[in-house]
């Protein structure tokens, strides 16, 4: 099963609606979240517009003004969700892999930058962690590093949201997926972009 997550910047664009198509065209990805959506209230034809799938399954997160915002897509064809959960910054489904019949969680996030608020967020997420104990997948923008080599530029300042991260990893026992071939997941809009691939 192929999931693509991705902090796409707002999708109101038609050419970043574009972008979005091409991509999910070229990796045949069976379960997409796309973060920082940007839009309010998600028109269909969007879905349609996203995804070549005749019938995707979908539900989102509403960005809140222009700030944030969550659309999580699914193959209805290899995919059958079986439960759903939202909060304010966390969109869920429990699936059942339709070849393996494997059941597991995919939970797509995209914390708020205001440090005030960080607190919310990880309530929100712990939240929908304990209401499925089963296999879970965590993807998105936490909008912080673990690790102060993770910035750039270096910094050897630990702050408390890097704290914070690190203990919710530490007490739902998760693993991070290593980078590979880059050392930043981000572009910072440049041309093109510095994007990394996870093993």
């Amino acid at each position: 099963m192929i999931v693509l997550s991705w902090n796409v910047h707002g999708i109101g664009s038609l050419c970043h609606r574009a972008s979005i198509r091409d991509l999910l065209a070229s990796t045949k990805a069976n379960v997409v979240v796309l973060q920082q959506t940007k839009v309010a209230s998600l028109p269909l034809g969007y879905i349609r517009e996203l995804w070549h799938l005749k019938e995707p399954g979908w539900a989102s997160v509403d960005a809140v003004g222009s700030a944030s915002g969550i659309l999580l897509m699914w193959d209805t064809n290899t995919s059958e969700v079986l439960d759903r959960c939202s909060g304010s910054y966390s969109l869920g489904i429990k699936l059942r892999d339709k070849g393996s019949g494997n059941i597991w969680c995919l939970v797509g996030v995209y914390s708020p930058t205001r440090h005030q608020k960080r607190h919310l967020f990880w309530e929100d997420l712990s939240r929908t962690c304990q209401k499925w104990p089963i296999p879970l997948m965590l993807v998105g923008d936490f909008n912080v590093t673990r690790f102060c080599h993770e910035k750039s530029p270096l910094s050897r300042r630990i702050t408390t949201s890097m704290r914070l991260f690190a203990d919710f990893i530490s007490s739902w026992d998760l693993d991070e997926i290593a980078l590979s071939g880059k050392t930043f997941t981000w572009s910072n809009g440049r041309q093109p972009p510095v994007l990394s691939k996870l093993d």
